[in-house]
């Protein structure tokens, strides 16, 4: 679980998946982020509280 602070001028840079994901990215063997799993898991975890929203915004 984390906590997740309604301050919108903290992290505006990043996607709402690298949002979701902050400080505990999905890596790849060879230690890289994992993109593709990261925007594929949070656009699960957001269709679970049937939310249209795009991962990679």
């Amino acid at each position: 679980m984390s906590a997740v602070y309604q301050e919108f001028s903290l992290i505006n840079d990043l996607s709402v998946a690298e949002n979701i994901f902050l400080g505990h990215a999905p890596k790849t063997k060879r230690n890289l982020i994992d993109w593709n799993k990261m925007h594929q898991e949070s656009a699960a975890l957001l269709a679970q509280l049937e939310s249209t929203i795009d991962t990679k915004n």
